[in-house]
């Protein structure tokens, strides 16, 4: 990893092995994993130490008290950045995604499989594309929208663009201002929070 983050050789290295931890099985890493790995012969807590100073740094995030720390977009931009020799698609290469992407279901699973495919056979590498994991997605705007009695439209917006929408049926028969209401008071309470942190909070509203 390059001097471009300014932080030690030891942290370094922490971090670069919880990347590679991270890419491959897409879940936090914890301070255990990466001693088991490590060639440096640090303890779990000092790794773990090291780990919070690089989350305080702005360089990996704890999806919850609970869990192992990811890296953040920033560190996984470098890392694509640093790694990948990246070329202008040539006219020839743009036409063919455009084609293949033209008209394809925009079910998330069959957009990632064809993304994929399109990613390894442009690049002639293996093509890997992968959603974050739910709960680890951040709310940042949540709306409700009447479609017709008793039914009522859900839609969760993502701080990265994802979008994800679904279809309630409620006992009440709710208009229009009363879910705008609604909306707001759970943007308020909600917006900025993980998945994870979302239900956390709903459950402590509810004991309240």
């Amino acid at each position: 990893m390059r001097q471009d983050f300014f932080i030690s050789d030891r942290m370094r290295r922490i971090l670069g092995m919880i990347v590679e931890d991270y890419t491959l099985s897409g879940e936090p890493v914890g301070s255990r994993t990466i001693a088991r790995k490590s060639d440096l012969s640090l303890s779990p807590a000092t790794i773990r130490n090291i780990m919070a100073d690089l989350e305080e740094s702005g360089l990996l995030f704890q999806p919850h008290t609970s869990a192992g720390r990811i890296p953040t977009e920033k560190v996984l931009r470098f890392y694509i950045d640093y790694l990948l020799n990246v070329h202008e698609l040539s006219d020839e290469e743009r036409q063919t995604i455009r084609s293949r992407c033209a008209g394809h279901p925009v079910e998330p699973v069959d957009l990632f499989r064809e993304t994929s495919r399109v990613l390894s056979s442009s690049s002639h590498y293996l093509g890997v594309v992968w959603a974050p994991r739910l709960s680890l997605v951040v709310l940042q705007h949540i709306e409700f929208v009447k479609l017709r009695k008793h039914l009522v439209l859900v839609l969760l917006v993502s701080t990265t663009g994802l979008v994800h929408n679904r279809l309630i049926e409620v006992e009440e028969d709710f208009g229009q201002s009363e879910l705008d209401h609604l909306s707001d008071h759970l943007n308020s309470l909600l917006s900025g929070l993980s998945l994870h942190q979302v239900k956390e909070t709903l459950l402590e509203q509810m004991r309240q």
